[in-house]
């Protein structure tokens, strides 16, 4: 099954070893993400590890082996659908991973109810990806 990974999953499976972690190792899964993904798990680098109460270091490699599980997309291969993206979207933030999925024609795993409030692109929550997986 084919993916757009928001951030707030990548987020939470860097904070603890979550199902949204296990999800993002699983082979079943090609994820992808907007550049944009780095820029804000950068932003919020600090309080992540806080939260988790990991060392910087332990940060990175963390950040590392999930990275290695998606395929992050440069701006300019989806750059056509951001028009759209950004009269549907909830927040600004959300664009890109709008626009990505619009230009692959994929969901979006995210547990953002805001998210999940427009209705062109289908957004899974952990909950139910993993309630699909379950039943292929």
């Amino acid at each position: 099954m084919e993916l757009v990974v928001d951030t707030n999953i990548l987020i939470s499976a860097l904070v603890k070893d979550s199902k949204a972690r296990e999800l993002l190792c699983n082979e079943r899964l090609i994820l992808y993400a907007p550049e944009q993904i780095l820029l804000e798990i950068n932003a919020h680098r600090e309080e992540i590890i806080a939260k988790a109460g990991i060392s910087r270091r332990r940060f990175q490699g963390l950040l590392a082996l999930l990275m290695v599980q998606i395929s992050v997309v440069r701006t300019a291969l989806f750059r056509k659908f951001l028009k759209e993206a950004l009269k549907i979207a909830p927040h600004p933030e959300d664009v890109p991973f709008l626009a990505l999925a619009m230009a692959y024609n994929v969901p979006i795993w995210s547990n953002d109810k805001g998210l999940k409030g427009q209705h062109r692109i289908r957004v899974y929550s952990t909950a139910e990806l993993l309630e699909v997986l379950r039943n292929p």
